[in-house]
């Protein structure tokens, strides 16, 4: 069982990499808009909140954005 949760938080720390190196703003809020279709249907509570932390991490970051681009 450990083994999947390495994969897990490896995946985890990969999302937030790529999250954090989006400059696109469209292509990020359709990110966000297919995590949050995702999320609906998670049934694990684990994967669900680390979708939750992902989603946050991913508003914040277009918020970023937005205010650099000076929207």
């Amino acid at each position: 069982e450990e083994d999947g949760e390495g994969d897990q938080d490896a995946q985890f720390a990969q999302f937030v990499k790529m999250i954090k190196g989006m400059k696109d703003t469209g292509k990020l809020e359709q990110m966000i808009g297919m995590f949050s279709m995702r999320m609906d249907q998670v049934e694990d509570a684990e994967e669900r909140a680390q979708m939750e932390k992902l989603l946050q991490i991913a508003n914040e970051h277009l918020k970023g954005l937005k205010a650099a681009e000076g929207q």
